[in-house]
């Protein structure tokens, strides 16, 4: 018996308790145990024959079957943003599933963070608003020697670039 992905695609795809970060179910223990069996006995056919112990162990491994199926997701998304247009640009390859896990692009786009800088008031003129209306100020506090040239460095070629 061959591993029918296409359809475990389908059955996870349908339970948004096991994907969707941004679900109150996703956190719901029990309920993710469930859609977990629910999935397990669509996918295996003799699942009603099995002891418990074996039950348990299918349905770790289809939970480490879906693990490599997000990270898989994961590693193509990042891959296609990271590649380069123009004369550089290499063919793209065919990515087999990828157009069926489209739907985890739901639950990352909702779960994106905007960066661990702190919010602090500042009256330094480099200072900015974020997206919460808080003073957060563009420079760290401490910076290195590589940091600051850099800095000063850009800030001369925007002078000159405005000029």
């Amino acid at each position: 018996m061959s591993f029918d992905t296409e359809r475990f695609i389908s059955e996870i795809q349908n339970r948004p308790c096991i994907w969707n970060m941004s679900s109150e179910e996703y956190s719901n223990r029990v309920l993710k145990q469930s859609n977990w069996n629910e999935v397990a006995e669509i996918i295996y056919d003799d699942w009603q024959n099995l002891e418990e112990n074996t039950k348990q162990k299918r349905i770790k491994d289809l939970q480490k079957k879906w693990k490599g199926l997000r990270d898989y997701h994961t590693r193509e998304k990042n891959k296609d943003s990271s590649v380069k247009s123009g004369s550089g640009a290499t063919k793209k390859r065919k990515t087999p599933y990828l157009d069926m896990l489209q739907f985890l692009n739901v639950s990352r786009a909702s779960n994106q963070t905007s960066g661990n800088i702190s919010a602090e008031t500042s009256s330094d003129s480099s200072a900015i608003l974020d997206e919460n209306d808080h003073c957060v100020s563009r420079r760290p506090k401490k910076m290195t020697v590589f940091q600051e040239a850099l800095i000063n460095s850009m800030e001369k070629k925007e002078k000159t670039i405005q000029i």
